[in-house]
C-alpha cells in the first residue's frame, strides 16, 4: 500500500511539473508534395525526402539550451532519423519556438509501419504526438525541386541579406531582382521577389551565383491603395551595462480608398490595434549558414508583448526589434496576415579602443568626396558604421559593414550649405558575444568656393539622369568626363547638350556607387577658365 501510495505522488509531481508543455510535429510535404496530416506515405520508395515543422510551448521562458530531435521508432527501435538533429533551439525572449526539419525516411527502417515522434531535452525529456509511417500506399508525385533559401516576411518586411561572396578583383557587388533593377538593403516589400547577388570584376566580368527567394504574406488584401502608418523609435546604443529603454510606437493606423465607382472615392483612415513585438540576435547571415538560419536567429514573438510600447529585457547579445500589426491574434503560422514596423537595434557596448579604433577628422569642401575614415581591423569580427547629425542620436548606415567607410554628405536640400556629421563603428566579436565600440570622427562638409557655386549637379542622388547647369550666363562647361572611386573613368550612355547653360547626362548603365565629374569650366568668349570637381551618388 505504501508503494501505491508513493508512486501516487511521483505520478502527481510529475504531471504538475509538465503542466502547460507541448510538443506539435506537424507534416508539410512528402518528396515535394504538400500534405496537412499523418500518416506519411512512403509509398514505393527506397527513402523519401519529409519536410516537417516542430513547435515547442512553455509556460515559462525556458532559455535557449534545450535540443531537439525527430525520432524514428520500429517496434523496439527508436532512432534519430537523417537530418534529424536539429541541436539547440532557440526561444530568445519567447515561450514558442519553432523548427522546420527535412528529413529522410529510408523504407528499410520501417518492416510494413511505424512512426516518428520530436523530442525536446532539457533536462526533462518532452514528446510530441506520434506520425504514423506508412509505406504501402500509392506513390507520392515526384517532387518540383524546392528552393530551401526561402524567407518569410510579413506586409511592408525587409529581407535578411547574406554577406557578400568574398571575390578578387571586385569592382561592384550589389542585389538585384529578376528585372535586374538594384535592390537596396533597407527596401521594403509588399509582394514576393527573387533577389539575387551580382559582382562586377574589374575586367567587366559579371557573375550571379547566389540567389534567395523573399515570400510576403497579405494584409488586409480586400482594401484598395492600402497604406500602414507603423513606426517606432529609436535605435539604443548602450554603454557599460545601461538597461535598455522603453521602445516607443506610435498609434498604429491603415488607410485605404473606397471601393466604389465614383470618380474620387473617400479615403478612410482606421486605428490598429492588434500589436505583437518581435525580436531576434544580430548575427551574421552568409551563404553557408543559410539553411538553418531562420530558425535560430530569424524573427520569433516576443511573448506578452502585445502592447503598444515595449521594453526589452537586458542582454549581452546585439538585439533587433519590430513591431508587427495581426490581422488575427490568435494566428500563429508562420503565413499569418501581418504588417511590420521599421526595425530598432538595441546594442550593449564597451568602449575599448584597443579593440575599436577609427581615424580622422576631416573638413573639405561639399563638392569634394572626404577621404575614407580607416580603423583597426581584426579576424572574425563585423563591423557595423553609424552616423549622426548631433553627436547624441545615432543611425546605422546601411550596407556600410566593411573595415573603412568613405563619408558622404546626408539629408541637405542645398549643395552649398556647410553641414557637420559625426562616424563611429561598432566592432561584433560574435566568440566572445561582446560589442566595442570606436571614438567619434567629426567630418565638416563646407560650402564650396563662389567659383563653384555657378554649377549645379541635380538630382543627386540619381538613377538615370543627370543634369549639370551653369546659374551664371556668361559661365560655360567647354568638357567634362567622369570617374569611378577608384580612378577609372566611365562613360554615361548619352551626354545632350540641350544648351549653353544645361548638359543631361543619361547615367543608368553606371554601376550603384560614388562618381566624380571634372569640369572644365570657361567665361564666355574667354579662353581662360578652371577645374572644377563635383561629386555625385548613382543609386
Amino acid at each position: 500500500m505504501r508503494k501505491n501510495y508513493i508512486y501516487a505522488i511521483f505520478v502527481f509531481l510529475l504531471a504538475f511539473t509538465s503542466f502547460g508543455q507541448k510538443v506539435t510535429l506537424t507534416p508539410t510535404a512528402v518528396n515535394g508534395q504538400s500534405v496537412s496530416g499523418g500518416p506519411i506515405n512512403l509509398g514505393s520508395n527506397a527513402s523519401s525526402s519529409v519536410s516537417l515543422s516542430v513547435t515547442v510551448e512553455m509556460p515559462a521562458i525556458p532559455g535557449n539550451s534545450g535540443t531537439i530531435t525527430i525520432h524514428s521508432v520500429n517496434g523496439l527501435n527508436d532512432n534519430i532519423v537523417i537530418n534529424g538533429n536539429g541541436g539547440a533551439l532557440f526561444f530568445g525572449e519567447g515561450k514558442t519556438a519553432s523548427r522546420s526539419f527535412v528529413v529522410t525516411l529510408t523504407a528499410s527502417n520501417f518492416s510494413t509501419s511505424g512512426y516518428i515522434y520530436a523530442e525536446y531535452k532539457t533536462g526533462v525529456v518532452y514528446k510530441s504526438n506520434n506520425l504514423s509511417v506508412i509505406k504501402n500506399g500509392v506513390p507520392p508525385t515526384p517532387p518540383v525541386s524546392p528552393n530551401p533559401q526561402e524567407e518569410i516576411g510579413p506586409y511592408g518586411g525587409t529581407p535578411l541579406f547574406p554577406e557578400f561572396t568574398k571575390y578578387y578583383s571586385i569592382a561592384s557587388q550589389d542585389w538585384i531582382n529578376d528585372a535586374g533593377e538594384v535592390i537596396k538593403t533597407n527596401t521594403a516589400f509588399y509582394d514576393p521577389v527573387v533577389i539575387r547577388e551580382r559582382t562586377t570584376f574589374s575586367n567587366g566580368a559579371v557573375s550571379i551565383p547566389n540567389t534567395f527567394r523573399y515570400y510576403v504574406v497579405d494584409f488586409l488584401p480586400y482594401h484598395n491603395n492600402l497604406k500602414i502608418d507603423n513606426f517606432i523609435q529609436n535605435d539604443q546604443y548602450l554603454l557599460n551595462g545601461e538597461n535598455p529603454r522603453t521602445i516607443l510606437g506610435n498609434q498604429a493606423t491603415e488607410t485605404h480608398t473606397e471601393n466604389t465607382t465614383a470618380s474620387r472615392p473617400p479615403v478612410i483612415t482606421k486605428p490598429l490595434n492588434n500589436y505583437q513585438w518581435q525580436s531576434r540576435i544580430k548575427y551574421p547571415l552568409r551563404w553557408d549558414n543559410i539553411t538553418g538560419y531562420f530558425q535560430t536567429y530569424g524573427w520569433k514573438d516576443i511573448s506578452g508583448a502585445t502592447q503598444i510600447n515595449y521594453t526589452p529585457t537586458k542582454s549581452n547579445l546585439p538585439m533587433e526589434y519590430r513591431r508587427l500589426i495581426l490581422e488575427n491574434i490568435t494566428d500563429k503560422s508562420d503565413y499569418r496576415r501581418c504588417a511590420t514596423s521599421n526595425i530598432i537595434d538595441v546594442v550593449p557596448l564597451i568602449t575599448d579602443l584597443t579593440k575599436n579604433t577609427i581615424c580622422c577628422d576631416q573638413t573639405v569642401s561639399s563638392d569634394n568626396l572626404a577621404s575614407p575614415i580607416t580603423g583597426t581591423s581584426a579576424l572574425g569580427i563585423y563591423y557595423q558604421w553609424l552616423i549622426s547629425e548631433d553627436n547624441v542620436n545615432w543611425t546605422p548606415i546601411y550596407e556600410a559593414t566593411n573595415q573603412n567607410y568613405t563619408p558622404i554628405k546626408y539629408g541637405y536640400r542645398n549643395a552649398f550649405e556647410s553641414k557637420t556629421q559625426y562616424y563611429k563603428r561598432i566592432v561584433y566579436d560574435y566568440t566572445k558575444n561582446i560589442n566595442y565600440l570606436s571614438n567619434i570622427v567629426k567630418i565638416i562638409f563646407e560650402a564650396p568656393s563662389g567659383e563653384n557655386q555657378s554649377i549645379k549637379i541635380y538630382p543627386n542622388p540619381t538613377t538615370s539622369l543627370l543634369n549639370i547647369e551653369t546659374t551664371r550666363a556668361t559661365v560655360t562647361i567647354t568638357n567634362s568626363t567622369i570617374t569611378n572611386s577608384t580612378g577609372n573613368t566611365v562613360t554615361p550612355a548619352s551626354n545632350t547638350a540641350i544648351s549653353l547653360n544645361l548638359t543631361k547626362l543619361d547615367v543608368s548603365n553606371l554601376q550603384p556607387g560614388i562618381y566624380f565629374i571634372n569640369m572644365f569650366v570657361t567665361t564666355i568668349g574667354s579662353s581662360r577658365g578652371y577645374t572644377s570637381q563635383s561629386t555625385f551618388i548613382k543609386q
